[in-house]
């Protein structure tokens, strides 16, 4: 996220400053999110599971969340609410506090700071290593925080309606979105997700968000 030049005039307060560097974190992150809030989770096909049958107070056609709170709408709505406590997965290795959405607390923070300064200098250096170094971690392909690497099923052997003719062992994992062949086969009415989105090869997959995060 961050560019440099050899030297770059900064006027600030009506005020010329000559540094070493142009750097642009401030604008291109506003442009980031941006870009993240106009893709809807629509989009993603990622509107959260609809709950079919009316229990425990929710009410049917509802999103199933822990929360019981709307499923985000968007790209950026969907990092803010990564592996927080509310709308992590039953079953995740995450207890709820270790999430993209940490990351973006404290880049929120930074930027409430930033008009106190104005412009980026050797002090904010700090800040924007240790916000690499976070996205750095989500990469790591042993990361249970890692997008790439979240984890489905199907069957290895279905017939034309998506069920499971194969052992009720006889299981294939993929990661990385659910939306894949044996889904549309299974349900025809649903959109089958970009081919990349989806892998049965760990940290290979591309869904949205981590595209979002690491930029391939």
């Amino acid at each position: 996220m961050v560019k440099e030049t050899k030297k770059s005039v900064i006027n600030y307060k009506g005020n010329e400053f000559t540094v070493s560097g142009s750097y642009k974190f401030i604008q291109e992150y506003e442009v980031w999110k941006k870009t993240c809030e106009n893709v809807s989770s629509k989009r993603m096909l990622s509107e959260g599971r609809k709950i079919r049958r009316e229990r425990e107070g929710k009410k049917k056609g509802t999103i199933d969340t822990k929360s019981g709170q709307p499923h985000p709408d968007d790209l950026y709505g969907q990092l803010r609410q990564h592996v927080t406590s509310a709308y992590r997965r039953e079953k995740s290795p995450n207890k709820g506090g270790t999430g993209t959405f940490t990351l973006l607390n404290d880049i929120d923070q930074f930027m409430k700071d930033f008009p106190d300064v104005g412009i980026l200098t050797e002090e904010h250096r700090e800040d924007l290593e240790a916000f690499k170094k976070k996205i750095d971690g989500f990469n790591e392909p042993n990361s249970t925080l890692n997008p790439r690497n979240i984890t489905f099923k199907s069957p290895k052997k279905y017939d034309k309606k998506g069920k499971n003719i194969g052992g009720a062992d006889e299981v294939e994992v993929y990661y990385g979105h659910y939306a894949n062949e044996w889904f549309k086969t299974k349900y025809p009415q649903a959109k089958k997700a970009p081919a990349k989105w989806y892998s049965t090869s760990k940290n290979t997959a591309n869904p949205p968000l981590a595209q979002a995060l690491f930029g391939k």
